[in-house]
């Protein structure tokens, strides 16, 4: 909304509102935040310094989505691909056109997504929108999924701290870090950046409909448990409602 949170203000364990990028302070009861943990921990002033630690130790990965229009119909039949090769770079195709009629392009031709996973550090992160193009491009072509004459154009867009890493130990440093979220008294975290949590839609649709009956109730939602259970959320969420 071109309008960025810099923090949530806290005063004595509770929410008082939030500070924007400008500098001015809008006051709230409850604030639901889905910005990255991280970010959230570092922006509030009172966050004791074992907990800032913590933080510092829990990391994201970014994605840069490389979109081609191919003047071509039926691809291939996927809605996504998982490309395997360790000669390629990116990790997985998209087809548009084969999630939706709606969405799909008029003339004939169709959008492929190609996904890049990286780091800040990583060189790919820095490159020009003009140079992953390229990149995506020639990989693309190097899939056998396409010949290098059908491609027509492209457009980039970067997305950062877009995966949590489940790094050996993390587990330890986002205890730390929730342990003190939850006692900070009408603050929120919710979400795959606000939880930490690699989120499916359902898991996060999940948290924004316990997290709105219990802040319509007074009451602080606790919904580090989604998300925690190795069978699929869409069986668990209907009875955690109708528990509700």
């Amino acid at each position: 909304m071109s309008s960025p949170v810099k923090s949530v203000v806290t005063k004595d364990g509770k929410v008082i509102g939030i500070k924007r990028a400008n500098g001015d302070l809008e006051q709230y009861d409850f604030v639901v935040s889905s910005m990255p943990i991280t970010q959230l921990i570092k922006g509030m002033p009172e966050t004791p310094n074992e907990v800032n630690e913590a933080a510092s130790k829990l990391k994201f990965r970014n994605t840069i989505l490389v979109h081609l229009r191919v003047n071509q119909e039926d691809i291939f039949p996927d809605q996504w691909l998982y490309i395997h090769d360790p000669k390629l770079l990116h990790g997985r195709i998209t087809n548009f056109s084969n999630w939706s009629t709606g969405i799909k392009p008029k003339d004939r031709s169709t959008s492929l997504c190609l996904e890049f996973w990286c780091f800040d550090e990583d060189e790919i992160w820095t490159k020009s929108d003009l140079e992953l193009i390229e990149i995506a491009k020639s990989e693309l072509i190097s899939t056998g999924l396409v010949k290098a004459n059908l491609i027509e154009d492209g457009y980039v867009l970067k997305i950062k701290r877009s995966y949590p890493v489940y790094e050996r130990g993390y587990k330890k440093y986002l205890d730390i870090v929730t342990n003190y979220l939850d006692t900070i008294d009408g603050l929120v975290a919710i979400g795959r950046y606000g939880s930490f949590k690699y989120n499916n839609q359902d898991h996060s649709i999940l948290m924004g409909l316990l997290a709105a009956d219990a802040i319509s109730k007074g009451e602080k939602p606790l919904l580090w448990s989604i998300n925690t259970e190795s069978k699929y959320q869409e069986a668990a969420t209907s009875q955690v409602l109708e528990n509700k």
